[in-house]
């Protein structure tokens, strides 16, 4: 009977750490800056696309070129599928302005980073900083 019951609370606690993620490894926390010639690239978007699996993650970098991918909608969990991810970096075209209308922004970040992927990324399970240091060369 003892055995047992050390089975089922084996299953329990298996089934509660399959069911909310824990130690699963599949996503991992992701951020980091975007400069372009050394200066940060503000309101630039970031996509991690994983090469197997699930959806692309993507992010709007600050005013300092600081970005953190969420996972998911909502923005309440960060992080980016863990494996091989194709990243791209794309300047953002239109904004708000300060009265709430929508005006072209000229495009910050060369064509070639928007077109091509910038690299394939390795994410791990865990906290990770990852920089891209874009040239216009």
């Amino acid at each position: 009977m003892h055995a047992f019951r050390m089975v089922n609370i084996s299953l329990v606690v298996a089934l509660a750490f399959a069911l909310t993620g824990c130690g699963s490894g599949t996503v991992g926390q992701v951020e980091g800056i975007i400069t372009l010639d050394g200066q940060p690239v503000p309101n630039a978007r970031v996509s991690f696309t994983p090469q197997v699996g699930k959806s692309s993650m993507c992010e709007n970098t600050d005013a300092e070129g600081h970005y953190v991918l969420y996972f998911g909608t909502g923005q309440t969990d960060p992080g980016a599928t863990v494996g091989s991810n194709t990243v791209t970096i794309k300047t953002l075209r239109r904004r708000f302005n300060e009265n709430r209308e929508r005006e072209d922004v000229p495009a910050i970040v060369p064509d070639t980073y928007n077109v091509q992927p910038v690299r394939i990324e390795d994410c791990t399970s865990g906290s990770q900083t990852i920089n891209f240091e874009l040239t216009t060369n």
